[in-house]
């Protein structure tokens, strides 16, 4: 699919306000801010998983929503071992009966649960990944992904967005990238806290 046929479709989204390119200036704008978020709270590793995702996709965009956009209703922010499992997940809209009578839960905040038979197994990470959205008329689903909130305010200077609106990266296959999309930055592989970062997104 073309880039302007893409465009078309992403906008007539409801909620959908704009959606751009982002050239390499600010790609290495949103990874230096987003490499620089890697603690949370400076007690936990944050692995932004998900903009991983939607870098490795053929075609990464920046779009700008209201409050129409329905994101999709998925688990994004996890805890996650080291071996890989899942320590503890939040909890979505909707869902908290399921987990109700589950001995071995415990809450951690009204949506955030934690497996008591996990914890302690080893040293654990915050993973937040993207969602996967199904748009009518494309072939592939549309990776998004919520950045922080330094990042979201980035963009919105830079594309004139003011007012309240939802900052999201997008990345997507099968879509020809637009003309003013030019080569992304270099894959290097970044320091951050003592550890060695994803090569191509510089976040761990």
């Amino acid at each position: 699919m073309d880039y302007a046929r893409f465009r078309e479709v992403m906008c007539s989204v409801p909620g959908v306000i704009r959606v751009e390119p982002l050239p390499t200036d600010v790609l290495d704008g949103i990874l230096s801010t987003e490499s620089s978020m890697v603690v949370a709270d400076g007690l936990m590793r944050m692995h932004g998983v998900g903009l991983h995702r939607c870098l490795s996709t053929g075609l990464v965009l920046v779009m700008f929503c209201d409050g129409g956009f329905g994101c999709p209703e998925e688990v994004t922010l996890r805890m996650v071992s080291t071996d890989g499992t899942v320590i503890g997940h939040e909890v979505i809209p909707g869902t908290h009966h399921l987990y109700a009578d589950d001995p071995d839960v415990i809450w951690f905040s009204p949506d955030f649960i934690m497996y008591a038979s996990r914890i302690g197994m080893c040293d654990a990470r915050m993973e937040l990944d993207a969602s996967e959205l199904s748009v009518d008329g494309l072939e592939n689903d549309v990776l998004v992904f919520y950045p922080s909130l330094p990042t979201a305010e980035f963009l919105n200077i830079r594309y004139g967005m003011h007012g309240s609106v939802s900052t999201v990266i997008i990345g997507v296959d099968g879509v020809d990238p637009p003309a003013e999309q030019v080569e992304r930055p270099p894959v290097s592989s970044t320091v951050t806290d003592g550890a060695v970062a994803d090569d191509a997104t510089g976040i761990r």
